[in-house]
């Protein structure tokens, strides 16, 4: 499992640190997830607890996190994606985490394998990362 948390761009969180220290995303843009992912299922049940939410305006969706993380660092915006996919980025002091009154959730990871199928070394070293990195 992975926490969903709201990032911006490093510059954008400068520019409307006040607003966002209040709690109010009123005047940012958002970019989502496609409709049916996990990821944009979280972001849009933290987006309509927002006491903004009515008022907003209606957010960009993408179909990859890639594109979205791009866009944010290109200050367009802010998103909601797991921590793993901006902790690159926010180490490098190029997107802030945004904190929340109200809590995101976890996102769940999980792996198919076909059963008489040889296993890829991209298979393995994913594998070897889940392990890795696996919480307790």
């Amino acid at each position: 499992m992975e926490l969903c948390i709201l990032v911006i761009s490093a510059a954008r969180n400068a520019a409307y640190a006040g607003e966002l220290e209040r709690g109010d995303g009123s005047n940012q843009p958002f970019i989502l997830r496609e409709k049916g992912t996990k990821a944009h299922d979280i972001a849009v049940r933290w987006l309509k607890k927002q006491p903004w939410y009515a008022g907003m305006r209606t957010p960009a969706i993408l179909s990859d996190m890639e594109s979205i993380k791009n866009l944010v660092l290109e200050n367009a915006g802010m998103t909601i994606i797991p921590r793993c996919c901006a902790r690159q980025c926010m180490e490098q002091g190029l997107m802030k985490e945004v904190a929340s009154a109200i809590p995101l959730e976890e996102s769940d990871y999980f792996m198919i394998e076909r059963a008489n199928e040889a296993e890829s070394d991209l298979v393995t070293a994913f594998k070897k990362h889940l392990v890795t990195t696996e919480k307790p």
